[in-house]
């Protein structure tokens, strides 16, 4: 009497396979993998270039830096924060052109002004280089 309450239990499940289940991996190509190794490698060596803005040094070393590092109190971490959601609320709150901007990109701009403000971040353009644009004839593929 006590097993056929599991069989008939058993049978009204769904099949293996009908959701709610693993989900399998998606199969990529060879190419698509290699891609994707290529854009990892990239992105993982860019921050290990020296800079000329760090004086040569790489932004990982930087970042490391304990002697460069920055120490504020708990209370001091806590007041910035509370700052960064007063400006955030702010500008989420307030649409631009009639849209509102999307929470991320508010977040970053209140966070990349706050930055700048404390003199923590230099953001600037890259300069355009002097390209000359007139070729001579002789430069001709005819």
């Amino acid at each position: 009497m006590s097993e056929q309450p599991v069989v008939e239990k058993k049978r009204k499940s769904p099949p293996r396979g009908a959701g709610g289940g693993k989900k399998s991996r998606p199969t990529y190509t060879p190419e698509v993998r290699l891609k994707a190794v290529r854009l990892r490698l990239e992105e993982e060596f860019s921050v290990h270039r020296p800079r000329r803005c760090l004086k040569g040094r790489t932004a990982c070393v930087v970042f490391h830096d304990h002697a460069q590092r920055l120490r504020w109190s708990k209370r001091q971490r806590q007041t910035i924060f509370r700052l960064l959601l007063q400006q955030f609320g702010a500008i989420v709150g307030n649409p631009t052109n009639g849209a509102h901007l999307r929470p991320a990109t508010a977040w970053r701009v209140t966070v990349e002004h706050w930055l700048r403000c404390q003199y923590l971040i230099v953001v600037r353009q890259n300069q355009k280089p002097n390209v000359s644009t007139t070729f001579a004839k002789l430069w001709s593929h005819n």
